[in-house]
């Protein structure tokens, strides 16, 4: 590719000053003394200001009119006159490098198009759009038209509802319908042709070094789709060493790892560039804006579900892990990520699937008091409820974790009623008496009255944690018929619980106890927690508002929720649990902890799901795999009450194989 074969572009910049208004218009202070006639129309976009040893330049998008008078998009690099002949030189050699890496795709050779004060080098852009992540996918603009995405947190929407409300379909998510598999191909198919070109400059002991997907485009081809830089970005060795007091690596908001901030003493590679692609999923998933956050070493990024709990669990595993702050954690390289993402479109197409599937429940279960806080606090306010039919391969599992502080009862008790309201729950369902057509509660509800074919009904789970939410309403009123005090100091407790029927699962999440789905190497918490910082993150703070609020651990949706009648008496709010109808699969591993097992499980949360996907996976059998989670808790310290339920499901002996 020579630069004859190309038309001198027009002239963008001249040696005449500009007009003294040329900075109140926003022009780039760098260019403002010398840029000639209408800068701010001309240059769109600036996408780099690098200095180096010797020599120092701008990079820009810019637009022009060519001799047919139509506007064109430009790539403008811009220096001083003196350093002309080294930048003419600087980005030769880029382009050559990409010319031997992906002629197919190399960016196009520069003309000089003027000389003076500032020489300018500019050539056509490719003429497809940039690449940039869509505000959010159809999937998600769908939900959201129809208020489920956008709609306020469960707990401002409490207030108003009627006393033991039953929940309607439209309350459940389903992230493993048929719309989350679409999700999951469509942005899967757009995000493969960067991750091709990746995977060529990966092989070729390469990287971008982190970068902005606008500094891309899209082109069609016969082979298809394929991606082509629209500059002349630089691809450096693999581990460079760089100096960071300079700018001669770019950082980009948003889009850029914490190495690329100078963080973890390490040199971007190619999971520099992992994170980039991550963060395209994320935003696309998401509609967020680009987050200040992504540049923190120490500052995990939310999960996606925060923001739309429709989408695919592997889906959102992948994410979790490309973005991860750390690179050790991350994918190794883009083929590694490609292959993540084929593997979650392969899972959501299954779970989507419209057939059923007979599956084996192995079942393993364990609970400790925690070495530290026992130390201090013998009572064990977590508590687990089991009731399994094997013959029908049905179940009812529930994790409780009390609340620790309360004015007005203990964490144990409140506990302990939602484990006595499970009981009483499975003892209905189990002996499937005949049902009524206008049965409304819960000790009239069979589980094989719930359809199959619309999902399992929400009316069991919410009716559960109402009579939960009453009776610790009646133990404190028993004492104090008028109550004195604010609500909010009365006992609670947090509550997880899988229904299980055939291949599928009904799962209800209160508080901050988790539900994690183990697969192939991945981990992905079912449930957001309902803390304080997580609901303003769904109103539309960014993390960091969020986490700075006051209280932003607090929890604001449990199992103990009150209001005063004008009599003084305590009056129950009808509960609003989260509800997820999961279609399950050969091999899946559901795992219901309390809060105590991924906070002392590990370093952090991200290194704690680690290590307890590792022991799940590692463990021969459910129970031993419940066994290893309260050691490793213990081993990091036990600070916290512990308890686990772990739900391995295989196929059952007529489907297997």
């Amino acid at each position: 590719m020579s630069e004859q074969a190309h038309p001198t572009p027009p002239v963008l910049f001249s040696e005449e000053p500009p007009a003294p208004a040329a900075r109140a218009e926003g022009r780039w202070p760098e260019l403002g003394d010398r840029v000639g006639a209408a800068p701010a129309a001309l240059l769109t976009q600036r996408l780099a200001h690098r200095v180096e040893a010797g020599l120092e330049y701008a990079v820009f998008i810019g637009a022009a009119a060519d001799v047919e008078g139509e506007r064109r998009e430009l790539e403008v690099w811009v220096a001083p006159a003196a350093q002309a002949r080294a930048l003419v030189e600087r980005r030769r050699l880029a382009v050559s490098a990409w010319e031997a890496l992906a002629p197919d795709v190399a960016p196009a050779a520069a003309a000089l198009s003027a000389q003076g004060e500032w020489a300018v080098l500019a050539a056509p852009a490719p003429g497809a759009p940039p690449l940039v992540p869509p505000a959010a996918l159809a999937a998600f603009a769908r939900d959201a038209a129809q208020g489920r995405a956008a709609r306020a947190p469960r707990w401002l929407r409490r207030e108003g509802a009627a006393p033991q409300a039953s929940p309607d379909e439209s309350a459940i998510n389903h992230p493993t319908s048929d719309n989350a598999a679409v999700t999951t191909a469509q942005l899967v198919e757009r995000a493969e042709p960067l991750l091709r070109l990746l995977e060529r400059i990966h092989a070729a002991g390469l990287t971008l070094g982190a970068l902005h997907p606008e500094h891309l485009c899209v082109e069609g081809s016969a082979e298809g789709p394929r991606a082509r830089p629209r500059w002349a970005l630089d691809l450096l060795a693999q581990r460079r060493p760089l100096s960071m007091s300079s700018a001669e690596h770019l950082a980009h908001l948003g889009y850029s790892p914490p190495e690329s901030y100078g963080h973890f003493h390490a040199a971007p590679g190619a999971e520099a560039d992992v994170f980039s692609v991550g963060m395209w999923l994320f935003y696309a998933l998401t509609g967020s804006p680009p987050l200040h956050e992504a540049r923190r070493p120490s500052h995990r990024l939310p999960s996606p579900s925060v923001y739309h709990p429709c989408l695919s669990p592997e889906l959102v595993a992948v994410v979790r892990r490309a973005t991860s702050p750390s690179p050790r954690r991350r994918y190794a390289d883009a083929a590694a990520l490609r292959g993540a993402l084929r593997w979650a479109v392969r899972c959501a197409a299954r779970r989507a699937a419209k057939r059923s599937a007979a599956l084996h429940v192995e079942v393993g279960h364990d609970i400790h008091v925690g070495l530290l806080k026992g130390q201090y606090n013998p009572t064990n306010q977590d508590d687990i409820f089991l009731g399994y039919q094997p013959e029908t391969e049905r179940g009812l599992f529930v994790v409780t974790d009390g609340v620790s502080i309360s004015e007005h009862g203990s964490g144990d008790i409140a506990s302990g009623y939602v484990r006595q309201a499970s009981f009483e729950a499975w003892e209905a369902l189990s002996s499937a008496p005949t049902t009524q057509e206008d049965e409304e509660t819960l000790s009239e509800v069979s589980l094989s009255s719930l359809q199959r074919g619309t999902g399992l009904s929400p009316r069991v789970l919410t009716d559960l944690l109402n009579e939960a939410n009453r009776r610790i309403g009646e133990h404190v009123s028993a004492t104090q018929p008028v109550f004195r005090g604010p609500p909010e100091g009365i006992m609670a407790a947090t509550a997880v619980i899988a229904l299980l029927e055939g291949d599928s699962a009904l799962l209800a999440s209160m508080g901050d106890s988790r539900i994690y789905l183990i697969r192939d190497g991945h981990i992905c918490s079912l449930m957001v927690d309902d803390d304080l910082a997580t609901h303003l993150m769904q109103l539309g703070q960014t993390p960091s508002q969020a986490s700075q609020a006051p209280s932003s651990a607090a929890l604001v949706n449990c199992v103990g929720e009150f209001k005063k009648s004008a009599e003084g008496g305590l009056v129950p709010v009808p509960v609003h649990p989260q509800l997820t109808l999961l279609r399950l699969l050969p091999g899946d591993t559901l795992l219901l902890c309390s809060d105590g097992i991924p906070d002392y499980a590990g370093l952090d949360e991200e290194d704690a799901e680690r290590r307890m996907l590792a022991a799940v996976e590692g463990a021969f059998s459910a129970p031993k795999a419940a066994f290893d989670l309260i050691a490793l808790a213990n081993a990091g310290g036990g600070g916290d009450n512990i308890s686990c339920v772990v739900l391995r499901l295989h196929a059952a002996q007529e489907d297997a194989p």
